[in-house]
């Protein structure tokens, strides 16, 4: 028997993309819907570029029961809040998590990150943690700036350094303070 192609564009207006599915009778294509969309617009958020070049999901393990009467069918990962368990074993680049290997609860955040060429990097920064994105702030700064803090720890530290010569600000250190008032650093 031949195989045909059936071919069904992506129903996102302006995508070239298609679906190609291949079949020899055409019951095989029972149940195939004619509307589809490509992988970047059913989950656009899931799509990495530069508009967006982060994204992380979370997984817990939990037990899943399925038949009547309900029987254990073992431990999966659900995404956080879903009643669908996704698989009982997550694999990706660098990692492999079994969910039976693990206790009820377990959490998996899996985060992908592309870092484009000339484009600021993306820092990688809890929000919920102020030192880090204190850190992150303050590398952008030195990157901006070309200015480096640098110290030894003895009465005339901390000082600014020129990021790519020898020229120092030594003389800040004892001018530099940080007014509450209005948020900012002065030299007096």
């Amino acid at each position: 028997m031949r195989i045909r192609t059936y071919t069904r564009p992506c129903g996102a207006t302006g995508c070239p993309e298609r679906s190609r599915i291949e079949y020899r009778a055409r019951h095989e294509l029972n149940g195939i819907s004619p509307v589809w969309l490509c992988a970047d617009h059913a989950r656009p958020e899931e799509v990495l570029g530069a508009a967006n070049t982060s994204t992380s999901m979370v997984l817990v393990t939990a037990p899943h029961y399925s038949g009547t009467p309900e029987t254990l069918t073992g431990q999966y990962w659900f995404r956080e809040g879903a009643q669908t368990p996704s698989r009982a074993v997550l694999a990706g680049p660098g990692f492999r998590a079994v969910a039976a290997k693990l206790p009820e609860g377990t959490r998996l955040t899996v985060t992908a990150r592309v870092d484009i060429p000339g484009a600021e990097p993306t820092p990688d920064v809890a929000p919920t943690d102020p030192l880090a994105a204190f850190l992150a702030d303050l590398a952008e700064l030195t990157a901006r700036h070309q200015l480096v803090i640098a110290g030894c720890g003895c009465e005339g530290s901390p000082w600014l350094e020129n990021l790519d010569g020898p020229t120092d600000f030594r003389n800040i250190p004892e001018r530099l303070t940080y007014d509450r008032a209005t948020g900012r650093y002065t030299t007096e």
